[in-house]
């Protein structure tokens, strides 16, 4: 059996967001509320975590294992 004790603090959305409205939490412009990226891809450059990406990476907050 495998375990992964800190899944269960990840947050379970019920609200507007969860059902499509509200903002993002993965969309440009909402880099603060992610961990800090490991990968992003910029054409026109740019600092890390911040806006202008086209595909942007990051660590799981709760990973199954």
């Amino acid at each position: 059996m495998l375990v992964a004790p800190s899944r269960a603090e990840r947050p379970h959305d019920v609200g507007p967001r969860a059902r499509g409205g509200g903002d993002c939490p993965f969309c440009p412009g909402s880099e603060a509320e992610t961990p800090p990226e490991v990968l992003a891809e910029r054409p026109g450059g740019g600092a890390p975590d911040g806006p202008g990406w086209l595909v942007r990476a990051f660590q799981n907050k709760f990973p199954a294992l």
